[in-house]
């Protein structure tokens, strides 16, 4: 039960936050600051740069992996990772892995899931 209301809390925040983002992004609303909503996207840009990086330095031959990771594509509040392994499963386990493995190096309480 109290799991679910703190994921309702947290929702609640996430979509405040998305909003105060939307009317400050607008030019034609009553509260613009374009320096608000770009420092947001550029945030965001710098923690899918974070996570590029670390998963392509860890996930690679050179530290004893099969295959070198790629991260293929990331957008907005997402970033896919082929890890090369043709093993859905391994391949599975090492994405839960290296969420758990980034979600460290986050200020709390940002928490990359998977």
């Amino acid at each position: 039960f109290k799991k679910a209301v703190l994921d309702g809390r947290q929702l609640a925040l996430k979509v405040s936050a998305n909003s105060v983002y939307g009317f400050t992004g607008a030019t034609v609303g009553k509260l613009p600051c374009l320096e608000i909503s770009s420092s947001v996207t550029a945030f965001g840009r710098q923690m899918i740069e974070h996570t590029k990086n670390l998963v392509e330095k860890k996930y690679n031959k050179a530290n004893g992996y099969e295959y070198d990771s790629e991260v293929v594509y990331g957008d907005t509040d997402s970033v896919f990772v082929k890890f090369g392994n043709p093993d859905v499963a391994e391949s599975m386990r090492l994405g839960e892995e290296a969420a758990n493995l980034i979600t460290e190096t986050f200020m709390k309480p940002i928490k990359l899931e998977f």
